[in-house]
């Protein structure tokens, strides 16, 4: 279910890489997949620990993640002549810095970018009920959580436990971050969103600052999941960077 998709088209000047948020998944993607045409290259990565086992997520380390980020880039850098970036909360993070080395990346698409984060109290009780699979259908950050979160559920909680390296390694590149959004050169569309449960909207100070992000506040979506109408948003964005908007 939570695979990687590569579409390496070996005439294509342009090639999209998707980078998803932690215990995320290239799923979350898939709204945006129909928006690129087929003659451009497409990448959407699993992150090392992504997809398995609590065990296996605990295991990996944020260093991964980076390396995995930075393989990807600089393979897409080195066979096409322009490189767009669709990334995701901590995928935000991870490809802003990336990027300095890559002249190539020509625009972002970011979702999510979390700069300043934060846990809203609902989201609590929809985390243990992920835990237990408990999960309520129709529940708004009960069904973000089922299609977003890539880890299989591990009924004893004292396994998550082992999850606080790797948020705590997320929490220092969020404060790392700050400053790299704030003088990225590379243009960008920037949405966040005004219910977000993770991240605080004073991210957004952050991001206006910065001339070369168009930030978009969406309204009535959360962290993980978009109403039709934030979607065609952000499909009409990437469509525009592709230059296919009808």
């Amino acid at each position: 279910m939570h695979s990687e998709y590569h579409r390496i088209v070996p005439s294509a000047d342009t090639a999209i890489l998707m980078v998803h948020g932690i215990v995320g998944t290239p799923r979350h993607f898939d709204f945006l997949l129909e928006a690129i045409p087929d003659n451009i290259s497409v990448v959407n990565i699993l992150l090392p620990g992504h997809g398995g086992t609590v065990q296996d997520f605990a295991n990996a380390s944020i260093k991964q993640w980076k390396e995995k980020v930075e393989v990807h880039m600089a393979d897409l850098c080195r066979t096409h002549s322009r490189v767009i970036v669709v990334s995701h909360s901590m995928g935000t993070l991870l490809t802003a810095e990336a990027a300095q080395k890559h002249p190539e990346v020509k625009d972002f698409l970011f979702i999510n970018v979390p700069l300043r984060v934060w846990i809203a109290p609902r989201m609590i009780p929809s985390a243990l009920r992920w835990c237990f699979g408990r999960l309520i259908p129709g529940h708004p950050t009960d069904d973000g959580l089922k299609a977003a979160a890539s880890a299989q559920p591990d009924k004893h909680l004292w396994r998550y436990l082992a999850w606080i390296p790797r948020f705590w390694e997320l929490l220092v590149l969020c404060k790392q971050s700050r400053k790299r959004f704030e003088t990225l050169s590379t243009p960008a569309f920037a949405f966040q969103s005004y219910n977000d449960e993770l991240v605080r909207r004073s991210t957004s100070r952050h991001l206006l600052k910065n001339p070369a992000i168009c930030h978009t506040m969406l309204q009535n979506c959360g962290h993980l999941i978009y109403p039709p109408e934030a979607q065609n948003q952000m499909r009409n964005a990437l469509k525009n960077l592709l230059g296919t908007t009808e």
